[in-house]
């Protein structure tokens, strides 16, 4: 299963259409990419093959509708569990895990001033908690402003300011 990417968490069945409300758990510029792809949502070990067929975007979360599923009764088994979609049907270049961050490295003005403790997200964007060398804890918005780079290979976020 390493060519999965966990993509949304299942909070609760919403509606009686076997919809589902869930979260976002990646940074992706085009969520209908996922429309009509074979994904995997996760029930304790196993991996239910469903293929997502509409989106709908809330004010903080996502409505998901599977083809395979017709009413809530069918849906009430996952709730807290994850959907998982293939590496293969997404541009890992304009992905970015949220979960994957954390322990990254963090550079301003070439030099390293910290390491990424925390993230979470607002209503407006994402926000980085980093631990700075000297023990602070810093907040940096996860915004083009503040953020230059954030380099998945090397494990390295690049700021471009800070606050």
């Amino acid at each position: 299963m390493e060519d999965l990417l966990k993509i949304f968490k299942i909070k609760k069945p919403h509606a009686i259409k076997g919809e589902v409300k869930a979260t976002l758990l990646i940074n992706i510029k085009n969520i209908n990419k996922l429309l009509n792809k074979l994904m995997f949502i996760q029930v304790q070990m196993m991996y239910t093959p469903v293929t997502l067929i509409k989106i709908t975007v809330t004010k903080q979360d996502y409505i998901l509708k599977f083809k395979e599923f017709t009413n809530i009764n069918e849906v009430i088994s996952f709730k807290e569990c994850y959907l998982f979609g293939q590496k293969t049907d997404l541009n890992y270049a304009e992905v970015i895990n949220q979960e994957n961050l954390i322990n990254f490295t963090v550079f301003h003005s070439h030099k390293k001033i910290g390491v990424l403790v925390n993230q979470f997200e607002t209503k407006a964007h994402l926000v980085f908690e980093i631990k700075t060398t000297d023990g602070t804890l810093m907040m940096i918005p996860n915004v083009d402003v503040y953020v230059e780079q954030v380099n998945l290979q090397q494990q390295k976020i690049i700021l471009k300011r800070m606050i």
